[in-house]
């Protein structure tokens, strides 16, 4: 996305509670944001590709112990390296607080330090469906408020810089909540 092009596209907004770790825009926590993302999408290429070629079967069966133990180790190290930006994240992104709204282009958050109008920051939201995975933003908070039913103040947060593979993965995300809610008071309708 063009960073001069204005956005004009509309999302849907739907509930959700969310973890997002969040802190000060800074250099640092920018490089660390691209090279997670870097990281991410080398790896869903090469697990996509993985991916193809087993379900081809393109592959002597006497290389499925070996698979096996390539597709093991690779677990493995996911783990490991999850672990290690883990740590490194929570020093970039030291506060963490829950969603109660989220769309393609920002976030509505519980009020936490650091959340003041026009401060701008580095968020990593971690979705249900990829929680080792999260989606990283950069925003900035445009109100503080209380939310929709005036219990708890929040901070209003419009994405300035996202990745397209993630702002896909939150709007994929809003439709299938939408999905359930609407299949959620279907279910309540029929009875």
């Amino acid at each position: 996305m063009n960073p001069d092009e204005p956005n004009t596209r509309e999302y849907f907004r739907t509930k959700a509670r969310l973890s997002v770790q969040y802190g000060p825009y800074t250099s640092q926590a920018a490089e660390a944001m691209m090279l997670d993302e870097q990281v991410w999408n080398i790896q869903s290429d090469i697990e996509h590709r993985a991916k193809t070629i087993m379900d081809e079967g393109a592959h002597p069966e006497s290389l499925k112990p070996f698979i096996d133990v390539a597709r093991w180790l690779d677990f493995k190290l996911d783990l490991i390296l999850h672990r290690l930006r883990t740590q490194e994240i929570k020093k970039l992104l030291p506060h963490q607080v829950f969603s109660f709204d989220i769309s393609g282009s920002g976030v509505s958050l519980e009020k936490g330090p650091g959340l003041e109008p026009e401060k701008e920051l580095i968020l990593a939201i971690t979705l249900p469906d990829a929680p080792g995975r999260p989606v990283y933003a950069r925003g900035q908070v445009l109100r503080t408020q209380k939310d929709a039913l005036e219990k708890h103040p929040c901070a209003a947060v419009q994405f300035s810089q996202i990745s397209e593979t993630d702002r896909e993965r939150l709007i994929h995300y809003t439709f299938r909540q939408q999905r359930r809610e609407l299949a959620r008071r279907a279910g309540e309708a029929d009875r």
